[in-house]
């Protein structure tokens, strides 16, 4: 039996909440994960040996500055994702909440949920206005996309010859109107053939892959009417062009 999402409103409701939930418990997964994690551990080890090597506790301004960061930026990640799950992805549509947003610093507080010492992540900007948009929901896509990135420069690292670099880079752009965000990975291409279904609901080129990430993502960005693509280039590189509206057509 076939049954047509678009047509079953029940159908559709617990899809796209099911689909909302496994995207917030797969990124849970993958900040678990990353490198913020295993600096705040690996700190913390350091802290506990000088300690049991002195016998007292010593900590520097700059370790309890970092610390501090460390815990700030996983308790904000956290708080984030719980009140993305609470979201449904059918309220999208008649529910942002535009706010003016230094998206430059979105990107930058994006970057920290993920960065990795064996991935070099650059960034650019020339975008000097402000955009208006929903910055927790784009900051979501912005996330999901970086991770997507990681993963795939991740899995290349494991394969390749001692030396290779993983590299990430974003850009940030003004363009009449609008502003346009590429994010590159050189992780490699993305089959020719799925480009044009990666958007696509539970379609994903990943063993593991829920296919709910790019989908809600996109769903997100033409809720701002906007517009998201995948595109290849180069040997080994994959670049996704989103591209927004500096404010709402009805504010």
């Amino acid at each position: 039996m076939i049954i047509d999402y678009n047509h079953c409103s029940e159908c559709k409701k617990t899809v796209q909440n099911d689909m909302v939930n496994t995207i917030a418990h797969e990124v849970r997964n993958v900040v678990a994960q990353t490198g913020l994690v295993t600096r705040l551990s690996g700190m913390l080890e350091e802290i506990k040996k000088r300690s049991i090597e002195n016998g007292n506790i010593k900590i520097s301004v700059c370790e309890l500055e970092k610390l501090t960061l460390y815990a700030e930026i996983i308790t904000r990640e956290w708080k984030c994702l719980e009140a993305f799950q609470k979201d449904s992805i059918e309220s999208i549509n008649d529910k942002l909440k535009y706010e003016e947003t230094n998206i430059s610093a979105v990107l930058k507080d994006a970057i920290e949920t993920v960065r990795d010492n064996r991935i070099l992540i650059g960034f650019s900007s020339n975008l000097k206005q402000n955009p208006v948009l929903d910055k927790v929901k784009i900051r979501i896509v912005i996330i999901n996309i970086l991770i997507n990135a990681e993963h795939a420069v991740r899995e290349r690292y494991a394969k390749e010859e001692k030396g290779w670099r993983g590299e990430i880079s974003i850009s940030c752009i003004k363009a009449g109107n609008n502003f346009i965000l590429k994010i590159t990975n050189n992780g490699g291409r993305i089959p020719s053939k799925h480009l044009d279904k990666i958007f696509n609901p539970f379609f994903s080129t990943k063993e593991r892959g829920s296919g709910t990430g790019l989908d809600t993502s996109s769903k997100i960005i033409q809720a701002h009417d906007g517009k998201i693509v995948a595109e290849n280039h180069g040997k080994d590189k994959v670049t996704f062009v989103i591209t927004l509206p500096l404010k709402p057509a009805v504010s």
